[in-house]
This record gives C-alpha cells, structure tokens and sequence, in this order.
C-alpha cells in the first residue's frame, strides 16, 4: 500500500469507475496548471472493468508524482475515503475522473451558444474528447490557475475550507449552470457569516470544487458516509462548513462538472428519481440537524435546514405512490415549513420534531465512513 512519505502541499484525489473515455481529459486539464507536477495526484480504479487503469498508468511515465490506487468496487464514497487516507498533502481537493479543471465561463459560454462543447485545447495541448457521442464540443483555452489561486487563498486566512467555483452542463436538458464567486470573502465561526457560507454550501451540490486542510478532516474525523448514493458529497461539504472555523471564497478558479446519463445522481425515470432523492433527504438532513444542535449560536441555520427538510418532504405526491407516502411521515411537520418562531426551541411542536429526526437517523443513516 501507498503511503506518501513527503509532505505536499495539495493532494488531488480522483475516484476512478470505468473512466477510460474521460481521464485522458481530466489529467491533461490537472497537469496543464501551474504547480501539477508538484502536487500529489492520487487516482484510486474502484474495481473498473474498463482501461482506465492502463491509461493512468501510461501518464504515470512521465508523472511520477501520479498514484494509482486499485481496490474491488465498493463505491465512490469508499473510494475518496481511500484518497484522504493515502494522501500526504497539507490541502486536499477532489476532482471526478469525467471533470476539467480550469476553464473560463465566457468560454464555456461561448461552446454552449455554438454548441461546440467539452473538447478542451490549451496552446499546442489537445485535451482529449470527453464526450462526442452528444455534444461534439470545443472549450478553447485552459487558464492555469486553479489550484493556485485556492492554495494562495487558503494559505492567506489559515482556512480550513477554500471554495472555487463551477459550471454544471447537464447532458440530458444541454444546460449550463454556473455557481461562482466574484470576490474573495471570508466567513468565520459566528452567527451571521456562518449562516450565508452554509446555505451557499447546501447550493454547490458537490464536495469538489474546494480545498479542505487535511488536519481539520482527520481533527474531525470528516469522511464520507458508505451506503449513501446520493448527496454524500454534499453532506460532506455542508458538515465540513459547521466545523470549519474559517472559510474562503475564490473568485476565478473554475471548475466543470459534467452531469451525464450515466451518473449515479441522474435518473431516467422521474418516480425512481423522486424515491431515490426522498431517500437521500432522511439520510441527509437529520445528521446536518444532529450536528448543528450542537452549536447554540446557529439556531438560525437549524431552524433553515429544518424548513428545507420539511419543504423537501411536502413535495413529495402522497396520493400517487404508497412507498413516498409512508416515507412523507418521517420527515418533519409541514408546519415547520411555515413556522416564523425565531428558533426550534420556542415551538410547542419542536419535541416531536427532534423525535422525527432521532427516528430518522436511526432508521435511514448510512453507515459510518469506511477507511
């Protein structure tokens, strides 16, 4: 087993099941910014039947600094987990093997509009197709700032948490969704800013896109849940915020994630969709809300998740479908989503509240981080 036995400055951990189509394009857009060849790259194959492997290993000729990690599939959760626990760097970031780094929104702007999209081209370096099948695209130019611009960001306010910004093309509907920071701002443990930097946590969506100081994890012993196939990062990102006494924003470090039929958090079917999210909700939220009871000064970031749980759960169509029906009771009262009291605790219903999340966690948690 690998162990790095330097200390780095940033690990990169990419998960890795049957990407030999993306991961030529995923490594290029790594080792194309600035300081790649000093950072450590760890790609952990979980149990892929494809040749992604032999490809990484191809690139691990001219990139020492590349680790190939090769374990049976047991899911992406693990799969990261194995990542952190390898890694040897001061910050550690996640990328997916079917993702760029570096590019620009007016570029990927530029490729929607024409639809020329996905086939990065930096100078003289092609950048291999990711997708041709659907969306025969072209992404001019790479910038090669963007670990850099995270790491200097991070370093300049000792966070513990550094958040880049992303574009999301989703396959399916050809759409563009950006979520991107148009400052540096720092957030610190009180109430206030805690409470901005964590719901803008709930909207990324993804544990990517960001740095996080390995200490703070293994201080924490923040890792991401098994069993858990949908929002594990997510949850990932938002716990790592309640813990975090500091936070950063990074303007202009960007990163492209590509939603595709194929990912595990797109369905074909919209009833499968709505289970499985529904699912995903009860595993998510009562720990968020188990871990923010804990901090008396974020009353109003409970009292947020609380509503957005309850709301989650008014949506979902109880007249339709037996198994969502009898999953609509487990989630908290519809009034909790049209409560005004300033806090949980002033609410005569706030007791069967905490009953309905305790029930919750016992009856939906995924297991415990595996190593």
């Amino acid at each position: 087993m690998y162990r790095s036995m330097n200390k780095q400055k940033l690990s990169i951990i990419i998960p890795m099941y049957n990407g030999a189509n993306t991961i030529r394009a995923c490594l290029d857009s790594i080792f194309y910014q600035y300081g790649s060849n000093e950072y450590e790259i760890i790609i952990v194959n979980d149990g892929s039947t494809d040749l992604g492997a032999k490809i990484v290993s191809g690139y691990q000729i001219s990139h020492p600094n590349l680790i190939l990690i090769n374990q049976p599939n047991s899911g992406v959760s693990v799969a990261r987990n194995r990542g952190i626990e390898e890694a040897g760097g001061e910050y550690i970031t996640f990328v997916d093997c079917d993702d760029i780094v570096g590019v620009s929104y007016s570029d990927v702007r530029k490729c929607m509009a024409t639809k020329k999209c996905l086939h990065a081209k930096s100078g003289v370096m092609n950048v291999s197709v990711l997708k041709t099948s659907q969306i025969p695209n072209a992404i001019p130019n790479l910038e090669r700032q963007y670990f850099t611009r995270m790491l200097a960001s991070a370093d300049k306010f000792t966070a513990d948490v550094a958040f880049a910004g992303k574009f999301t093309i989703n396959y399916q509907e050809y759409a563009l969704k950006q979520h991107s920071y148009d400052k540096e701002q720092v957030f610190y443990a009180n109430q206030s800013e805690k409470h901005k930097i964590l719901i803008d946590a709930n909207n990324r969506e993804n544990a990517n896109f960001a740095l996080y100081r390995k200490s703070f994890l293994d201080k924490h012993n923040l890792r991401f849940l098994a069993n858990m196939p949908l929002d594990e990062d997510m949850l990932f990102c938002i716990l790592s915020v309640i813990y975090a006494g500091c936070v950063v924003t990074v303007p202009e470090s960007t990163y492209l994630y590509l939603r595709n039929e194929n990912s595990a958090s797109c369905f074909a079917e919209h009833a499968r969709a709505t289970k499985a999210y529904a699912y995903a909700n009860l595993q998510r939220f009562p720990i968020i809300l188990k871990e923010l009871e804990k901090y008396p000064q974020y009353a109003k970031s409970y009292k947020w998740f609380l509503n957005e749980f309850a709301s989650q759960g008014m949506k979902i169509d109880i007249h339709k479908n037996i198994e969502l029906a009898s999953l609509y009771y487990d989630y908290p009262s519809t009034i909790c989503a049209g409560c005004d009291a300033d806090t949980c605790k002033k609410c005569l219903y706030f007791p069967v509240v905490k009953e309905k999340i305790n029930t919750a966690i016992k009856k939906y948690a995924p297991i415990k981080a595996s190593r």
